[in-house]
C-alpha cells in the first residue's frame, strides 16, 4: 500500500492563519497578534504548531479564530472547501469509507442528504431503531411485534406486555417508525 502524499493549501476564509492538508490535518501558521497583558497593548508570537482535533460524535473539529471570533468548525468540510471548493447548495460532506474521523482528502466527497443517508446505511453507521438514545425497543422486539399488530392484536394489550405507549405500536403498524425494519413504506407526517 502506497502513502498518500500531504498536500496543504489555506483555509478557506482564514487564509494566512490556518492551513489544512490532504490527509485532513489542520496547521497554524506562525504569526503576530495584539494581547493586551495588564491593560497594556502589546503583540506576542504565536508558533505555528499542527491542530489538536476534538472528536464529537465520530466528527472531528477545530477550533479556528479570526479577528477575536472562535469558530468550531468540521474538519471534513475544511478539507471539501479547500480542495474541491465551496459546498453545492443542498448538499452535505461525505465520508466514503463511513469513519467520521477520516478526514483524507481521498475519503471524502460532496453529496446530497439521500447519498449521504444510503451511505450511512450501508456502512452500519445510521442512528435508527435500537442505535437511538430514546428508542424504547430493540429491533428484535420490533420484528417480534410487528407480525402481531399485522395479525390484528390490539396496539394497547401489545403495547402494555412491551411496556410502551399505545403510539409506539400505532406508529410501527403504520410505517410512520421503523419502517425500514418492517418492509413497510414511510409514512410521512402531514407537510413534510
Amino acid at each position: 500500500m502506497t502513502e498518500e502524499a500531504e498536500i496543504w493549501k489555506p483555509v478557506v476564509g482564514y487564509e494566512g492563519l490556518y492551513e489544512v492538508s490532504s490527509l485532513g490535518r489542520v496547521r497554524s501558521l506562525e504569526r503576530t497578534c495584539p494581547c493586551k497583558p495588564k491593560g497594556i497593548l502589546r503583540t506576542r508570537k504565536v508558533p505555528a504548531r499542527i491542530m489538536t482535533p476534538v472528536e464529537r460524535l465520530g466528527y472531528t473539529t477545530v477550533l479556528l479564530s479570526k479577528n477575536a471570533k472562535k469558530t468550531k468548525t468540521l474538519i471534513h468540510l475544511i478539507v471539501l472547501a479547500a480542495f474541491v471548493g465551496p459546498k453545492p447548495h443542498g448538499m452535505q460532506g461525505c465520508h466514503g469509507n463511513g469513519v467520521r474521523s477520516d478526514n483524507r482528502l481521498s475519503n471524502l466527497r460532496y453529496g446530497t442528504p439521500s447519498e449521504n443517508a444510503a451511505d450511512k446505511n450501508l456502512h452500519g453507521t445510521d442512528s435508527r431503531g435500537e442505535k437511538t438514545a430514546w428508542a424504547s425497543l430493540s429491533n428484535a422486539q420490533v420484528l417480534a411485534v410487528f407480525p402481531r399488530l399485522i395479525a390484528g392484536e390490539s396496539p394497547t394489550a401489545l403495547a402494555n406486555e412491551f411496556g410502551v405507549s399505545k403510539n409506539v405500536m400505532c406508529s410501527i403498524k403504520s410505517g410512520k417508525n421503523w419502517f425500514w425494519l418492517t418492509g413497510l413504506p414511510r409514512k410521512t407526517s402531514p407537510g413534510r
